[in-house]
């Protein structure tokens, strides 16, 4: 993929329980201070997380630890323009062309990198967050590709980390 992006390999994330990152202060769940400066995490997540753990969390840590980032909405976008033929009609947190077979998923730039998408796994987490307990995903089926947003402790989503 030539965009300026380095792509490391997708993956599935491995959650992290609440009281591995944030600190309980009287009811009020806050960041570890360590873990707010290494990951750029600032909000524990709680109700959602708390049984599963945070999954969101996981690709964040992952993807420092190896060097690099958790791709933000931005770094989707591009990795979106580049897997579908209307490039244009992608943007950052695009719902346009929602499912009107406009986007189509060019298979042969999926690569080994990309080989899951429009198949048995289609999302992938974002950095941004869209609250406390929930972030961005990107979503890549066959005829369309757009943002929204999950809560953070769903299993289902993957994640690529970007240098």
């Amino acid at each position: 993929m030539d965009r300026g992006l380095k792509i490391g390999t997708v993956f599935k994330p491995v959650p992290i329980k609440i009281a591995d990152y944030c600190v309980n202060n009287n009811g009020t769940w806050t960041v570890k201070s360590d873990i707010q400066a290494k990951y750029n995490i600032s909000y524990c997540c709680t109700g959602s997380c708390d049984s599963q753990g945070d999954y969101w969390a996981g690709a964040v840590t992952t993807c420092k630890d190896s060097g690099g980032h958790l791709a933000t909405a931005t770094d989707l976008a591009t990795i979106a323009a580049y897997l579908y033929d209307a490039p244009s009609r992608i943007g950052e947190s695009a719902t346009y062309g929602f499912n009107d077979g406009a986007q189509r998923l060019n298979t042969s730039r999926l690569g080994t990198t990309f080989a899951g998408l429009g198949s048995s796994w289609s999302d992938l987490w974002s950095f941004s967050l869209s609250s406390v307990s929930s972030a961005y995903i990107r979503v890549f089926y066959n005829s369309y590709t757009y943002s929204s947003a999950s809560s953070r402790g769903s299993s289902k989503y993957m994640a690529v980390c970007v240098k």
